[in-house]
């Protein structure tokens, strides 16, 4: 889908009925590089979706979408007028397509490596100064988003390529690399409208949250069982001869002091900007 530039309002409007419900309407135009269809229209990035609130109406929700043709652009695109409807009356749902996105959030707990105070970010090791054998671990509370969206075409070949990535920018209010996109699921089905099979497609997405520490990078303890002296030798034995059998903190590979813990970092997950997902917060989550 090749937008030329985001869908703008060309016209706005209101009313009120006798029983006191609200209507709104505005009209969209939409400018495509390409002979895109009317239902690329109703799905272009940055258009209502089915069922979301007005902008300034929250109670009245979107019950209409109607896309039309107004001539062509430039030689080989195509412009359009989206006719959208809001209302506080609840209508039926026409398409299943046109349905806004369902967000549900959920808690995952994990164990992670407890090697540095929180507060002070001081190493945590025994009274002898010595790393705990075998090492401790603590749990970490991560909010997983599961998205369910109904959509008339799915671009394998995007989705895949953002299998296990991070967010490169800001992403619906979470910091950068904070995000971490696992692979999606897409399941084939259809519906009946006026006798006739329409088919589509439920997609899932499934993103989650890093609380603290972003996904990148990833940051593990410089210890080891061998370290380098100042001239570059590597040393693997203690100075009896006997092999070290206890990590040693480093820094630089030289010996270190583990009431000064050092870190190596490493880019775990590949970085990409979420905006091609298209996948916005609904209106009301405050992350």
């Amino acid at each position: 889908m090749s937008l030329v530039r985001p869908p703008f309002v060309i016209a706005d409007s209101g009313s009120t009925d006798t029983d006191g419900h609200r209507t709104w309407n505005r009209t969209y135009r939409l400018y495509f590089s390409h002979a895109a269809t009317a239902h690329e229209a109703m799905l272009a990035a940055g258009m209502p979706r089915w069922r979301s609130g007005h902008p300034t109406d929250p109670r009245a929700f979107c019950s209409n979408l109607s896309p039309r043709s107004v001539g062509k652009y430039n030689k080989t695109g195509v412009r359009y007028d989206v006719d959208v409807e809001w209302s506080t009356r609840q209508k039926s749902e026409p398409f299943p397509w046109l349905e806004a996105p369902v967000w549900a959030g959920d808690n995952q707990e994990e164990p992670m490596p407890f090697d540095a105070d929180f507060i002070t970010g001081a190493a945590v090791v025994n009274s002898a100064g010595r790393r705990f054998l075998p090492g401790k671990e603590t749990k970490q509370s991560r909010r997983v988003w599961r998205i369910t969206r109904n959509q008339l075409t799915v671009d394998e070949g995007l989705l895949d390529s953002y299998r296990y990535t991070v967010n490169s920018g800001t992403w619906n209010g979470y910091d950068a690399k904070h995000a971490l996109f696992l692979p999606a699921t897409i399941q084939q089905t259809s519906c009946v409208i006026e006798d006739l099979e329409h088919p589509f497609f439920v997609v899932g997405y499934t993103i989650i949250i890093a609380p603290v520490e972003p996904w990148n990078p990833h940051k593990i303890l410089d210890e080891g069982f061998a370290y380098k002296t100042p001239a570059g030798k590597l040393i693997e034995r203690n100075a009896d001869g006997s092999q070290i059998t206890e990590p040693v903190a480093l820094k630089d590979g030289l010996l270190w002091t583990y009431n000064d813990p050092q870190f190596v970092e490493f880019a775990e997950w590949e970085e990409k900007g979420f905006d091609a997902l298209d996948l916005v917060m609904p209106p009301g989550i405050t992350v």
